[in-house]
């Protein structure tokens, strides 16, 4: 008797590899059945009730209605996921997935009112995009990028995604374009940098510059910013390479931080957000020698 196997698509595969590794964000192939996900390419239209309900709920969080407060604090919690997935699976496998709100579904933990809490995303597109060079070339949904800067393919795809959104929090709330594409390139740079070290931490700070310099430094992107780069701190003789925002995520006018800015945030002046950053350093490090001296 012959055993007949189905063949895993190449991005399941991927996005299995992602998960498996990943503590922040469940990724799955093909639609849920579950409750409580929800297609952007729903949500986010000018008629949506959950858009309106979104909207109504970040002027409480956020206690204002400043349009780029509000439009700019919706689009980091929509777009979070979708950057993560897209730069996980190029890390993994120097692959990117399509995130087109239409090829898309969003796991909300507490309904769709609430954008800021999402905690899982599935993508239903077949369709990939790679390096010449990949393993799964035949595949019939696969679309081949140029060589050259590799990094680039995460921007291209996320922005042509976000695009919509990005156009409909202006249009509803009042805001400029330009402003909300500097958050879309934070959450890529950021989140490049983030990922990058976590999986490398031997990268130098050159080679880390390169990937941000795909990402935000692209000439005609919309992503396009000198605003965002690196910068290192010494602990005990060690360099830590840290990200520098161009962005403020408005986290300090929530209740929760009692008009406390985040660590690294553009509004803290540079001695006090390096002195935060070391005294975090020196905390994760006390923590890495107790865990060590546990375990043995």
């Amino acid at each position: 008797m012959i055993a007949h196997t189905t063949r895993v698509h190449p991005l399941a595969a991927t996005l299995a590899r992602v998960t498996a590794t990943n503590t922040y964000l469940s990724t799955q192939y093909g639609e849920p059945t579950e409750a409580d996900w929800y297609r952007p390419a729903a949500l986010y239209t000018a008629s949506s009730a959950a858009l309106a309900a979104q909207i109504a709920k970040a002027h409480e969080r956020l206690r204002t209605t400043t349009p780029i407060v509000v439009a700019g604090s919706l689009l980091q919690g929509y777009q979070w996921p979708l950057i993560h997935a897209a730069v996980a699976c190029y890390l993994a496998d120097r692959r990117v997935p399509e995130v087109q709100p239409d090829d898309v579904w969003l796991h909300h933990k507490h309904g769709a009112e609430h954008a800021d809490e999402i905690d899982a995303l599935a993508l239903t597109s077949t369709r990939f995009y790679t390096l010449p060079d990949d393993p799964d070339a035949a595949t019939p949904t696969r679309r081949s990028c140029p060589t050259g800067s590799p990094a680039q393919r995460p921007a291209r795809y996320d922005r042509r995604s976000l695009r919509p959104a990005v156009a409909l929090l202006c249009a509803e709330l009042g805001c400029k374009e330009r402003a909300l594409w500097l958050f879309v390139a934070d959450g890529l740079a950021g989140t490049m940098a983030w990922l990058l070290q976590e999986q490398q931490p031997a990268l130098s700070l050159a080679q880390l510059d390169v990937e941000l310099a795909g990402l935000v430094r692209v000439p005609n992107s919309p992503l396009y910013t000198t605003q965002i780069g690196l910068f290192t701190l010494t602990y005990r003789e060690q360099l830590h390479v840290q990200y520098d925002r161009a962005t403020c995520c408005y986290w300090y006018k929530t209740a929760d931080a009692n008009g406390d800015c985040c660590t690294t945030c553009p509004k803290r002046p540079t001695a006090e957000r390096d002195a935060l950053l070391l005294k975090d350093i020196a905390e994760q490090y006390k923590a890495r020698l107790q865990g060590e001296a546990v375990a043995h």
